[in-house]
């Protein structure tokens, strides 16, 4: 065939096929942006179509009533089963546990046991389908959800700093004053190698480091 085509146009036909392969390679790579950029707008949509989280408030128990709650740290479950999404199988089944105030309890289990969403469940970040959990007799979601995440401090797998000082990672909202969490330094050690407390708490913290 291509001795029955002049050499001008076998040159240019040459020409696009080398192109063709360039081509290709930037639809593949233009393909692949796109389907990358697009999650971060699948995101957003999934972001705007979910619910806002109950806060639970109830006005028999007014932020003034509360304000010395916990007091003593009893937790009780009763019955308490929740699940991640309301057609998901219940991650916590019909659980009835009750912790002593100043009792330490250690919840052990294979992967997928549940322990984690324990912890998740007193938090109200995993919302019950049935029963409750109460804190000092009082049930948690009665409780205005920002004042009850006030009370619970929790201590991660994985602790990460934020950049800042020490004092920024300590009290983000300023409720302290320094005398106070400059006892919390020293009680955990952390003041060791610092000249002075003080030199400790306004140590700042790079990139989470």
């Amino acid at each position: 065939m291509y001795q029955k085509v002049d050499p001008g146009t076998l040159g240019l036909i040459m020409s696009y096929l080398l192109q063709v392969s360039s081509y290709l390679t930037s639809t593949v790579l233009l393909q692949t942006q796109v389907e990358s950029e697009m999650v971060s707008v699948q995101r957003i949509f999934k972001l705007s179509d979910m619910k806002p989280e109950s806060t639970g408030f109830d006005v028999t128990h007014s932020l003034r009533s509360l304000s010395k709650w916990p007091s003593h740290g009893k937790v009780s479950f009763k019955n308490y089963s929740a699940s991640y999404k309301p057609d998901f199988p219940s991650s916590l089944l019909d659980i009835t546990i009750e912790i002593r105030e100043r009792e330490k309890v250690a919840v052990v289990g294979r992967t997928g046991a549940g322990k984690s969403s324990f912890a998740l469940a007193i938090l109200r970040i995993l919302e019950k389908t049935q029963g409750k959990i109460e804190i000092d007799d009082i049930d948690i979601s009665k409780v205005d959800l920002e004042f009850l995440r006030s009370k619970i401090a929790v201590i991660p797998q994985d602790c990460q700093a934020f950049s800042g000082t020490v004092r920024d990672n300590l009290d983000p909202e300023g409720l302290y004053d320094d005398a106070r969490l400059i006892r919390v330094i020293e009680d955990s050690c952390f003041s060791h190698g610092f000249a002075d407390s003080s030199e400790a708490l306004h140590w700042i913290l790079v990139d989470g480091g």
